[in-house]
């Protein structure tokens, strides 16, 4: 094999400066000057004129927007299969340390990108996971424009941002550039690693992440190349909690019971779906921009079961949550006899409809990093093996060969790293993800009835798109 880490910094000594990268996008420094002044505007203290002058700035940034687009159907299947397949390998690894939030939309981008460099069976395995096997770049801009697009009427906003970050040892394929650049409308770098690099790596995430992320990610030696990806998600619900109405009460955490704020609002005609067999329930909450927020409720002594590695419990319900519910009767939680008949609309006896629901939830934030060793035993155990292997790995359509300074450079990923925030309350839920891949070389019933849907002990969300793909998926276990 090629060049261990120790020799990179000597290649690099004897390369060309920097070579010049893209000028950011006109829409780009609009953004980041309105931000700067909404910053401003914050530090003056005012916390009403300062929430109002953000809002306002939002929603000039938004309206600049192209609409949003319909995803394909190939392009929205692949994400959401690779969330509801795998998604509980990773919200598993996280709750070792307690609440989790994840990004399976992150990820599946990022991973998406290292794959346009991957040949063999490299690219297999990851067209395997990520159920990419035919995808265009069409289809990949679709997915794009779903997320980034501007929805009429909406307050809520959503961006997704992709880069490639090369050193200057390495010089890309032609052919790589170009797709990441057409397909997922990436920037691509090339500057070499250190110190500066990395403070345009950390301002770079900061910004496409509205500055609710600012992680401690490096670009230095023994790092060649970063694929990284931004997801931010600032949801308005379509109907609001009233702070008056929000009561502290009893949160019966994992560990022990917590006294929290308890936010209550009653929904009309909102999705209710519960599994009486598989123990479990279901709410599911709107954005004004038509995306959905559904909260997963355990019955009691069920949610290990439900948040298990490899469990399909917890997609099936997140399905039903938002599946089309329609009008009838249903077993109510607190009742053991049936009100009617119940179709087994989704099967596996699970049933959906569209019910008047009084949601009491807590407001909560959770804010996490995903070790590297961790998703990278995830990657493993679900099917990507050969990239992090530098024997195996094959991303030779990545590079140029023959104009790298580091010549005969194989990559292979050395680093898989997720960092998340999520705060949910009256107004709202805001998320933000980043996901940095590091590569190295070795070289509801008819006669309406009323739920009351108390969220008070452990419980899963998910926080999908307009057109159902998850952005963000996670479990809350004490508070």
């Amino acid at each position: 094999m090629t060049t261990p880490n120790t020799q990179n910094s000597n290649v690099r000594s004897n390369v060309r400066t920097a070579r010049s990268h893209r000028q950011s996008a006109a829409m780009r420094r609009l953004t980041a000057a309105l931000l700067t002044i909404a910053f401003a505007v914050a530090a003056t203290g005012a916390a009403y004129t300062a929430t109002a002058a953000l809002d306002g700035i939002r929603a000039t940034i938004v309206a600049a927007r192209p609409l949003a687009d319909k995803p394909s159907t190939s392009a929205a299947n692949g994400a959401s299969y690779f969330a509801e397949q795998y998604s509980s390998y990773f919200l598993a690894a996280g709750l070792r340390h307690g609440n989790v939030n994840f990004s399976p939309a992150s990820m599946w981008l990022a991973l998406a990108i290292a794959a346009q460099g991957a040949d063999g069976e490299t690219r297999a395995q990851l067209d395997r996971v990520l159920q990419t096997q035919s995808l265009t770049a069409g289809d990949y801009r679709s997915l794009i424009s779903s997320i980034n697009g501007r929805r009429e009427g909406a307050a809520s906003e959503m961006l997704a941002r992709n880069a490639v970050w090369a050193d200057d040892t390495l010089t890309l394929s032609d052919e790589f550039a170009s797709t990441v650049r057409d397909a997922f409308d990436a920037n691509v770098v090339s500057l070499p690693f250190g110190d500066d690099a990395t403070q345009r790596l950390r301002e770079w995430i900061k910004e496409g992440t509205r500055g609710e992320l600012a992680p401690d990610v490096r670009l230095d030696d023994g790092r060649l190349l970063s694929i990284v990806n931004t997801v931010y998600a600032d949801g308005r619900w379509a109907e609001p909690f009233d702070a008056n109405d929000t009561k502290n009460g009893t949160f019966h955490g994992s560990n022990s019971d917590a006294t929290v704020p308890m936010m209550t609002r009653t929904f009309e005609n909102t999705t209710w779906a519960f599994s009486k067999k598989e123990g479990w329930q279901t709410a599911t909450l709107t954005f004004d921009d038509g995306g959905t927020f559904t909260l997963l409720l355990p019955d009691e002594g069920q949610f290990d079961e439900i948040a298990q590695a490899g469990s399909s419990l917890a997609s099936r319900a997140f399905r039903a949550g938002t599946s089309d519910a329609p009008d009838g009767n249903a077993i109510w939680p607190d009742e053991t006899e049936r009100q009617g008949p119940i179709p087994d609309v989704l099967g596996f006896d699970t049933t959906a409809y569209a019910a008047q629901v009084t949601v009491t939830m807590p407001r909560f934030s959770i804010t996490n990093t995903f070790a590297s060793d961790e998703l990278i035993g995830v990657l493993r155990k679900i099917g990507v093996t050969d990239a992090f292997d530098p024997e195996r790995a094959d991303f030779a359509k990545m590079l140029d060969a023959d104009h790298s300074a580091v010549k005969d450079a194989a990559l292979y990923v050395d680093s898989v790293v997720q960092g998340t925030r999520i705060d949910v309350n009256e107004r709202g839920a805001k998320a933000a993800a980043y996901t940095d891949i590091g590569m190295a070389t070795s070289a509801a019933p008819a006669s309406q009835r009323h739920v009351d849907f108390t969220v008070d002990r452990p419980f899963l969300y998910q926080y999908a798109t307009p057109d159902g793909i998850p952005l963000f998926v996670g479990a809350v276990t004490d508070l």
